[in-house]
């Protein structure tokens, strides 16, 4: 058989493989130099140091320091208690608050921050337009027919309807004390621009009218004192009344007419307080000389009392804060956080704020300035 060329044994003598070592040292060439260009390629990606160069990173992005949460004070205002219509006065005794309201008076029990008794007080059409509490009792004025009601704090029952002569006209307001019960009213027209009014004493244990003590200017409120009875007047005077002769003794240029509110004055804290809501201050008087030794400004003050560590007024920027020390405002509960209120008075440890159909209660100690 004849050999096929390239073959061994064919002419020449070379072997079919041969081509195929070529082809395989080829490609064997071919391998070392590509891994001799990645060689050349990893080297040039190094730094000339030796240190094999990595991708640049981007610096970490600044964070903002983590910022406490806002944490807002405590509101003052812990208890709102409805009542339910227009409060014409506040006073706290015999552990309780009385609110007087169109045709009732009503007992807040301080303890539940709830209404605890309703005594309906007054006749149809006439209410109480006050309330003061001194005694051991509760004492609400009625303008028609003109009496003075008494509530037991033990029974919440009327338990007397003390005559005052009559009718009383214009504004009317009360304050007691152990030994005696103050009603100040009657502002009438006595002359062509002169009004003058009325401060009757009521004695408790009688049940009586014992003194009838004319004023010459109408009278707006009624603050009764150990040692006086301060009367604030339309006109803005604060006449001191001597409980023991039953007459006016003085007269204090408060400065500023006085509104028809039945708590614009109160005697406390070694003085005696003014609110005037036109001037936008109150005024301080000093009880044993009755002179006026500081005016604080206080926005459009209408009401105020003493007691809790402070003097407190309501006025058209809330409940203030008085230090009688330093004759200035050093805190405030805003406007906001109350529900309009009108009328301010303190005991059992708290400030109560009466306004349209609700009291506040008020914690001092939250109280800041």
């Amino acid at each position: 058989m004849r050999a096929l060329p390239g073959e061994a044994g064919s002419p020449g003598g070379r072997s079919w493989r041969a081509p195929f070592r070529r082809d395989r040292r080829r490609l064997l060439a071919a391998a070392a130099i590509a891994a001799a260009l990645l060689a050349v390629a990893v080297v040039t990606a190094r730094t000339p140091g030796g240190t094999e160069r990595r991708p640049a990173q981007s610096a970490p992005a600044a964070t903002a320091p983590a910022q406490p949460p806002v944490v807002s004070p405590p509101s003052p205002v812990v208890a709102t208690v409805g009542i339910g219509g227009f409060p014409y006065g506040l006073t706290f005794g015999g552990g309780s608050l009385w609110v007087a309201r169109s045709d009732r008076v009503t007992r807040i029990d301080p303890a539940a921050n709830r209404v605890a008794a309703t005594v309906p007080v007054g006749t149809a059409g006439s209410g109480p337009a006050a309330v003061a509490f001194g005694a051991g009792a509760v004492w609400a004025p009625v303008a028609v027919p003109g009496t003075l009601w008494r509530i037991d704090p033990e029974s919440n029952r009327v338990t007397a309807r003390i005559p005052l002569g009559g009718p009383l006209p214009g504004d009317i307001s009360v304050s007691a004390t152990r030994g005696a019960v103050w009603v100040a009213c009657c502002g009438r027209q006595s002359g062509e621009d002169e009004q003058a009014g009325t401060l009757l004493r009521v004695d408790p244990r009688r049940g009586r009218v014992v003194a009838e003590i004319p004023v010459a200017a109408n009278p707006t409120a009624v603050a009764a004192g150990l040692d006086a009875v301060w009367v604030a007047t339309a006109d803005g005077r604060v006449l001191v009344v001597d409980p023991k002769r039953n007459r006016v003794a003085d007269s204090v240029d408060a400065g500023g007419p006085s509104l028809g509110f039945t708590q614009t004055i109160t005697v406390g804290a070694g003085g005696v307080w003014l609110a005037e809501p036109l001037a936008e201050q109150v005024v301080r008087i000093d009880p044993r000389t009755g002179r006026v030794v500081a005016r604080i400004p206080a926005g459009a003050a209408t009401t105020v009392a003493v007691g809790e560590g402070g003097v407190w007024v309501v006025s058209s920027l809330g409940v203030l804060r008085i230090d009688p020390h330093r004759n200035q405002v050093v805190a405030t509960v805003a406007a906001a956080e109350l529900r309009r209120a009108m009328v301010v008075t303190t005991g059992g440890g708290a400030v109560w704020a009466a306004g349209w159909s609700s009291v506040a209660r008020i914690d001092p100690r939250r109280v800041r300035g």
